[in-house]
């Protein structure tokens, strides 16, 4: 069907967002985008124009006092679809009503799994971490996980000065000093201080270990748990020892060795009063301690 020769340029944003809604001053790029945010207004309105099975849609008008042109015209053919076509008085000309439209690129479905399915495929695009690979959907989210790797912690508790990377984790670690535990296992009901806490430690209950190594299939209960142990495989160690510059596989290992350079290790020995930096070299202290 071809749409009526308009006399008018268009702007770019009426180009951009031609659709308006006739209950509020707000455009939108697409019908389906349009139709979706008129639900918002409920059915209360007086003289609000609908039909069964679909919403009454106005197009935005093109400015007057502009010459035609071909170039004009063929914006216009190009924006309005022939399965979006309004006529002049604003009632959608199709009395199909499709439920589903993608923002992106304005294609329709009839179930919101297919507009979830088609964007996943054509539009969403993940952003991986180049330290650890650890991909996420949004490049904000990368540059906030990036941090673990630089160091960068911006978020400080006020009561104990510890230093976090990201606002929610600090939020999280507050709770060890107000005693809040707000999430529970609704088995045993032990109380958590976050959503993730609480899912592993489910997992006892369940005997579930989701995450399989693909190299030597070893399953673990956490996904941090299973990416620690890739890095015996790839003999990867990206934390390294800020004295000695040795390199370990993992934050815990890290901190473990540290204690090496601490001259008052945590450990002692009640016989001869020597520390030590772990329970390991203790142990190995005991048999050859002579008091």
């Amino acid at each position: 069907m071809k749409v009526e020769h308009r006399s008018e340029y268009l702007s770019s944003t009426q180009l951009q967002y031609p659709f308006r809604c006739d209950r509020c001053p707000r455009k939108f790029g697409n019908v389906n985008s349009l139709r979706a945010h008129k639900r918002s207004h409920g059915h209360d309105g007086e003289g609000e124009e609908e039909e069964e099975g679909g919403v009454a849609l106005s197009l935005v008008q093109p400015p007057p006092g502009a010459a035609a042109d071909e170039e004009s015209c063929r914006q216009w053919e190009q924006l309005v679809s022939p399965e979006c076509l309004l006529v002049e008085n604003g009632s959608a000309e199709s009395e199909s009503e499709v439920g589903y439209g993608c923002d992106a690129c304005g294609t329709t479905f009839e179930q919101e799994a297919g507009l979830q399915e088609h964007f996943a495929a054509a539009h969403d695009t993940t952003h991986a971490c180049r330290v650890c690979r650890k991909t996420f959907q949004h490049d904000k989210n990368l540059t906030l996980h990036q941090r673990v790797h630089t160091g960068d912690k911006a978020f400080v508790c006020d009561v104990c000065a510890r230093r976090f990377a990201r606002k929610s984790a600090l939020e999280v670690h507050k709770r060890t000093h107000t005693g809040e535990r707000p999430f529970e296992c609704d088995v045993c009901h032990k109380r958590f201080i976050n959503t993730s806490n609480l899912n592993e430690h489910r997992r006892t209950h369940t005997g579930e270990r989701p995450f399989a190594c693909d190299v030597c299939q070893r399953t673990f209960t956490r996904e941090d748990s299973l990416a620690t142990h890739k890095r015996i495989h790839t003999g990867e160690k990206p934390y390294a020892c800020a004295v000695c510059q040795r390199r370990f596989t993992s934050t815990g290992s890290l901190s473990s060795h540290k204690r090496v350079h601490d001259a008052d290790g945590p450990v002692r020995c009640d016989a001869c009063a020597k520390r030590f930096s772990t329970r390991r070299a203790f142990a190995k202290h005991v048999p050859r301690c002579r008091h």
